[in-house]
């Protein structure tokens, strides 16, 4: 398991598309050539897709960040979910968060 911890303040949005830098900068790092990525956003899955329009200027920086990281894979799909599918995941990045001098003992934690 792996999770990321912000040493900084930081608004869902913008750790939904930090979340979306570094899943495929792992996945890449493994070696993968095509990605799937599921997240409980249906704002910036369908701002990756296209689907919805970007408003805030800082935003879209981020866009064009995570489309450009997505690039270099040979497929890449980002695929809404429910959030009571991601619970899993909603619950290991609270605890990366409240407990991460616990967690980091059992799970790679990066800050």
């Amino acid at each position: 398991m792996y999770a990321i911890c912000f040493d900084f303040n930081t608004s869902n949005n913008e750790a939904e598309y930090k979340g979306l830098l570094a899943g495929p900068r792992l996945a890449s790092n493994m070696g993968a050539e095509r990605v799937t990525t599921l997240t409980d956003s249906r704002l910036a899955a369908n701002q990756i897709n296209g689907e919805f329009e970007t408003k805030d200027k800082r935003m879209e920086k981020y866009i064009n960040v995570v489309k450009k990281r997505l690039s270099q894979f040979k497929s890449f799909s980002i695929k809404q979910i429910p959030r009571g599918n991601n619970r899993r995941e909603d619950d290991l990045s609270k605890l990366a968060s409240t407990f991460f001098d616990q967690i980091s003992k059992e799970v790679s934690v990066e800050v």
